[in-house]
């Protein structure tokens, strides 16, 4: 049997977590690569600063290339923020993700009691009006978090590299000769990862909730991952 057009959108929620997973594991190690001093004098210090500069330049373009591709990959194979946006745009399959938010058929419809019965069936049609209400806010919340996102500069810059730095080595004619493109122009700054991962994680987990109706422990991930990247930096 061929998948129905919400399996395919509920699977394409589960890849851009797993996808968002990944990007959150790598970031973790590169961060105090940016950001901590200790850090950075221990490891950069003396033979070592080949070294670590290649692996903290690796880190970056690696982490850069999963946020362009979670957030802004158009490719119909490709699950991804901007074409999870897209798909919310569909009324029917928005009507079948509103109904499987809010359906869970838990009431009894048998029983010895029908006054008990009927009470559970109107308490249960009840919350089912307001998951109904509840999914409208998240779909809501979700697209205009996404469309502030989706316009700013910092996720602009962050596709330019992916597109013309990393995923091609685009050249440019400067007058006299071809260079590749300055990634000083694009105006990054480290904490841009900061802004734009934490409204990944925002956005992921709306998506999460949207598409599937679960959410995700970041809480936790963010203790496994701080377990991981000081056992290793401060080993």
């Amino acid at each position: 049997m061929q998948p129905s057009r919400r399996d395919k959108v509920v699977a394409q929620a589960e890849r851009v977590l797993d996808e968002l997973i990944g990007l959150r594991a790598k970031y973790a190690m590169l961060r105090p690569l940016l950001f901590d001093r200790n850090t950075v004098t221990v490891w950069a210090a003396g033979k070592r600063g080949y070294g670590f500069s290649i692996i903290r330049s690796a880190l970056i373009e690696s982490c850069v290339l999963d946020i362009a591709n979670i957030a802004l990959d158009k490719d119909d194979r490709t699950p991804s923020l901007l074409r999870l946006d897209t798909a919310l745009s569909d009324p029917e399959l928005l009507s079948e993700l509103r109904e499987a938010y809010a359906i869970w058929n838990l009431a009894p419809t048998e029983g010895d009691d029908p006054d008990v019965i009927a009470i559970l069936q109107t308490s249960e049609r009840r919350e089912e009006e307001e998951r109904r209400q509840q999914f409208a806010s998240l779909v809501t919340e979700f697209r205009d978090r996404w469309a502030k996102l989706h316009a700013s500069a910092a996720l602009t810059s962050f596709g330019r590299m992916r597109d013309k730095i990393i995923a091609h080595s685009e050249l440019q004619f400067d007058g006299i000769k071809y260079v590749p493109l300055d990634v000083a122009s694009l105006g990054l700054k480290y904490l841009d990862f900061d802004l734009v991962l934490a409204e990944l994680d925002a956005l992921v987990n709306l998506v999460s909730l949207v598409f599937r109706g679960a959410n995700f422990d970041f809480k936790g991930h963010d203790k496994q991952l701080a377990d991981a990247r000081d056992g290793f930096w401060n080993a």
